[in-house]
């Protein structure tokens, strides 16, 4: 078997863009709670997916236009395994892991 090293080129842009830490930000709520607000991390799946069970469903028709009784592992791991070329989604967090917000 014979091994042959290729290099591409090193200005190409990447297929998934990486995570941008430019984008998080401290901010201060109308309640005076900081929380910090920042791009969506699929190691966030567990904190999405207990902020949906506190949502109620007449919030969730209108953010999704149609009737939803749950969603599945799947469903929440596409809401955290973003492209962040092609799409955004942010998160508010407080100091002790719980999310505050999600906005897509």
């Amino acid at each position: 078997m014979e091994l042959c090293l290729i290099v591409g080129d090193p200005k190409a842009r990447l297929a998934i863009r990486p995570y941008s830490n430019e984008l998080e930000e401290i901010i201060s709520l109308k309640n005076g709670i900081k929380c910090q607000l920042r791009p969506i991390l699929p190691e966030d799946e567990s904190l999405l997916k207990d902020f949906i069970t506190q949502v109620t469903k007449e919030d969730l028709y209108y953010g999704y236009f149609s009737e939803i009784s749950e969603f599945t592992h799947d469903d929440v791991a596409n809401m955290t395994q973003i492209d962040y070329d092609r799409e955004m989604a942010f998160i508010a967090i407080k100091k002790i892991p719980r999310l505050l917000a999600w906005f897509v």
